[in-house]
């Protein structure tokens, strides 16, 4: 079997099947062979095994709850809010920790090489990208063509870019960001010249009060108005769940490994990368489980008992198979990195 697998190029378990079947026969042949490629180190450093973790509907959060955050060539404004979701960069990691000394603003890391965690933000790029570009696209509509095709105008449109995001309709709520925060519509310059206010009437000659209770009442089914909007983007999400679940019903995985466990990891930055990078391993390890966390990302440890400082999203993850005779000694890795996650944890806080 070792001849006709790895002297013939690790060719999968079929090849060196039908290779032996001509030559020569014996009971379970089929499955040492196929025990064999699966337990073959190198064959599990170049698998293209592709894990989908099983898809979840995520609580919506209300305005100002939560906020989703990157750049994407220009500095990026926020309000007060009480969680900020990132990635790993070092600038928002330094950034946050000094927002959550002074206001207490919890900041929510996303695992290493996982940014569709922070998809919320990442899909907002192309449509301010091509907005600003002005190409014309039959996915998303450039918002206004402005800078001419001419990226190194976007300082000088940038504003009217994003306000156009906060006073567009969203499909998933019905409203515009605009509306959701102040309980009303703009008004555009289409409303001052046909004078078509969405707003009720303002009389000239009104008192304070009668200005005030026309403003109460605009403001009136604003609570109500954000809660529907919330039920809305909740109810949306579950076709685009089922939908998901069935284009990947044959590679979501939920393998839930226990600590001790040893683990293959996705090497997703050779996987973005083009050119001699895809040479390179698809996975690499075996490495160890030393934690799960409750969002479902792992604490990681090499076999020399090195902690893995950024945690390890599911999705990365494949079980390790070994040969027979190949033991490894982990129970001294898990105490020392129980340890080790304690710590880190402790300096979180």
């Amino acid at each position: 079997i070792r001849d006709a697998h790895d002297e013939l190029g690790h060719k999968g378990a079929f090849p060196p099947r039908t290779t032996i079947r001509k030559r020569f026969w014996w009971p379970g042949l089929e499955d040492d062979v196929r025990w064999w490629c699966g337990t073959c180190q190198l064959c599990q450093e170049r698998q293209r095994t592709a894990v989908h973790i099983p898809p979840t509907v995520a609580r919506i959060a209300t305005l100002f709850q939560k906020c989703y955050m990157d750049t994407m060539f220009m500095p990026v404004l926020t309000g007060l809010v009480s969680r900020i979701v990132t990635d790993n960069g070092a600038p928002y990691v330094k950034a946050l920790d000094w927002l959550a000394e002074k206001y207490g603003i919890r900041h929510i890391r996303i695992s290493g090489y996982n940014s569709q965690a922070n998809g919320a933000i990442e899909a907002k790029h192309y449509s301010v990208r091509e907005s600003i570009r002005g190409n014309h696209s039959s996915v998303i509509p450039p918002i206004v063509k402005l800078s001419d095709d001419n990226i190194y105008r976007w300082p000088e449109v940038a504003h009217l870019i994003f306000w156009a995001e906060r006073v567009t309709v969203r499909r998933s709520t019905g409203m515009s960001p605009y509306y959701m925060v102040h309980g009303v519509e703009p008004v555009m310059p289409f409303d001052l010249a046909e004078a078509t206010f969405l707003s009720p009437a303002l009389k000239p000659g009104m008192t304070t009060e009668e200005l005030i209770a026309l403003r109460a009442r605009q403001l009136a089914q604003r609570p109500e108005d954000l809660e529907a909007a919330r039920q809305r983007v909740y109810a949306a999400r579950f076709p685009s769940l089922r939908q998901l679940i069935d284009r990947f019903k044959h590679s979501i995985r939920d393998y839930d490994f226990k600590p001790g466990a040893l683990v293959m990891v996705k090497n997703t930055v050779a996987e973005a990368e083009i050119g001699w990078r895809k040479f390179e391993d698809k996975y690499f390890g075996p490495q160890v489980v030393v934690k799960r966390h409750r969002g479902g990302s792992y604490v990681l440890a090499e076999l020399d008992g090195s902690i893995a400082m950024l945690r390890c999203a599911a999705f990365r993850v494949v079980p390790y198979y070994p040969r027979l005779g190949e033991i490894f000694d982990i129970s001294g890795i898990l105490e020392e990195g129980r340890q080790r996650v304690e710590q880190m944890e402790a300096e979180d806080v």
